[in-house]
């Protein structure tokens, strides 16, 4: 149960990092020009700067691992003027600055809101070429980072064999192969064969990293509904003291099918640190960064109280 906030602006505090460092990121990017301290000269100029954050992101995250982003389209300008108002994908301009940086798209999972509490539906009168719809949904995309080559030979998963042979692809994954005797199978058949994948996957199948019914159940489909964690028409800031909500079963499911105990998960826009508290409950590390000095002191507030209270549940 460890963790660690950096106040700093996290494209400078990646840079203090090493590489291929971190076992997985969950985050939720600030929207385009959505809040006060989001605002942005124009679209080109916000896409920018979340192009060089997550080069960055790409540098210390490991390979063969996974980031997790939530995002939602939003209906707003492109520039200062007007007339430039319109829908604004953010959705699909992440997927494409993403591939562009070297990680691969993986899932892309709907969170559907239900019931939101804008009023833009009333705006305008009822005829044609007056009517938007009101968002009700967000983008939770998975993203993967490959690796660029595959020339160095895998250890073994079955004998430790520090030597293996690549044996070609299968559905585009790369195999190899262990040419041991002890892995030799039965009636000369050949030589136990793996990849990557499936070498991950091994080692993360260990009782403690088993997933709850409840979260696969939630998460079966690529799409899950669940409220946000904020009503506007009560409080300008949610539960959590933030004004952009984040819901726990996010980075629950991220962490849940992305990690394993012990492994180090980053939020680079920390916020309230809600992919924290989630960390520290399922014992992983955490590691926020939050350049607003309000939410470091939260962050640090939630996260105390949520250690002290593993604490005192592990000793009843």
């Amino acid at each position: 149960m460890t963790y660690k906030i950096i106040h700093k602006n996290c494209l400078d505090a990646m840079k203090d990092m090493e590489s291929k460092s971190i076992d997985l990121m969950v985050t939720s990017p600030p929207y385009y020009n959505a809040r006060e301290y989001s605002q942005w000269e124009n679209l080109e100029a916000y896409l920018f700067d979340m192009k060089q954050i997550f080069s960055e992101v790409f540098r210390v995250i490991k390979t063969d691992k996974n980031i997790i982003v939530n995002i939602g389209d939003i209906l707003g300008r492109t520039n200062k003027t007007p007339a430039s108002r319109r829908r604004i994908p953010l959705g699909a301009y992440f997927i494409t600055m993403l591939e562009q940086i070297g990680f691969t798209l993986q899932e892309d999972f709907i969170w559907y809101k239900g019931e939101v509490h804008s009023k833009r539906h009333l705006a305008g009168k009822p005829y044609p070429y007056q009517k938007h719809p009101i968002n009700c949904y967000e983008h939770i995309l998975v993203f993967s980072k490959q690796p660029t080559e595959e020339k160095q030979r895998l250890e073994c998963p079955k004998c430790k064999n520090p030597k293996s042979y690549r044996k070609g692809k299968s559905s585009g994954v790369q195999l190899y192969e262990c040419r041991n005797k002890s892995c030799k199978k039965p009636s000369n058949k050949g030589y136990y064969t793996f990849s990557r994948k499936s070498q991950l996957r091994e080692r993360y199948e260990k009782p403690e990293n088993k997933i709850d019914k409840d979260t696969l159940a939630l998460w079966r489909k690529d799409v899950a509904r669940f409220p946000a964690t904020m009503d506007y028409r009560k409080c300008k800031h949610n539960q959590n003291g933030h004004t952009a909500p984040f819901p726990e079963k996010i980075p629950e499911m991220a962490i849940k099918f992305y990690s394993g105990v012990g492994d180090i998960v980053l939020d680079i826009f920390s916020g309230s640190a809600t992919t924290g508290v989630v960390a520290l409950k399922l014992d992983r590390k955490y590691i926020g960064m939050e350049i607003h000095k309000e939410y470091v002191e939260l962050s640090e507030e939630r996260l105390e109280a949520t250690k002290k209270q593993l604490i005192e549940s592990e000793g009843v």
